[in-house]
């Protein structure tokens, strides 16, 4: 139950883009179950343990985005919940089998039927959960790939400023006159 998206992307961010970027972050997400760090070229969004964000530099005009979400608690949330909903429901149970009169015989139907709809039944909201979550974060990672489209750093190539540096005469220079040069 991992999420793991990464993206290369063609260009650079700009200190606005990481801004907006980790403004979204802590408007997202409670800052209490987490934060948001930025050290040189690199923001990194973490929640409790469980979901890191990071958008980093990796060389000149390209940027590299990652977002790793870990679901395996959730595991734990249906381990813990099953039999307490279990022992609750077969309680109802066992009073609804008495007051209409059924067999000890009943409950022996009942108990597994009991613990097995709960458990089916806490799985299938843990799970509804777990695909509301990583829709969520795929849509966090979209966002945060669009907002970074829309803060890049203007690639400026040398063959555009070489031609113009060219054909600038030099300081002092007459046309027609040789420069010369001495080193002290």
């Amino acid at each position: 139950m991992r999420l793991e998206l990464e993206r290369e992307l063609p260009f650079e961010v700009t200190d606005e883009g990481y801004e907006a970027i980790a403004e979204l972050a802590r408007k997202r997400f409670p800052t209490s179950m987490g934060g948001v760090s930025q050290v040189g070229r690199t923001l990194t969004y973490q929640q409790g343990g469980v979901t890191e964000l990071k958008l980093s530099r990796i060389g000149p005009g390209r940027t590299r985005m990652s977002l790793r979400s870990d679901h395996r608690a959730h595991g734990v949330i249906l381990g813990a919940m099953a039999p307490g909903a279990s022992l609750f429901a077969l309680v109802g149970v066992v009073a609804v089998l008495r007051a209409v009169g059924a067999t000890p015989a009943s409950l022996v139907v009942a108990l597994p039927l009991v613990v097995i709809s709960c458990f089916l039944l806490i799985r299938a909201l843990v799970a509804r959960s777990v695909v509301t979550q990583r829709a969520k974060m795929a849509g966090l990672f979209e966002t945060v790939a669009e907002i970074a489209a829309q803060h890049t750093v203007p690639r400026v190539r040398i063959d555009e400023i070489a031609p113009a540096v060219e054909n600038e005469p030099e300081e002092g220079a007459v046309e027609g006159v040789p420069v010369r040069t001495t080193s002290a």
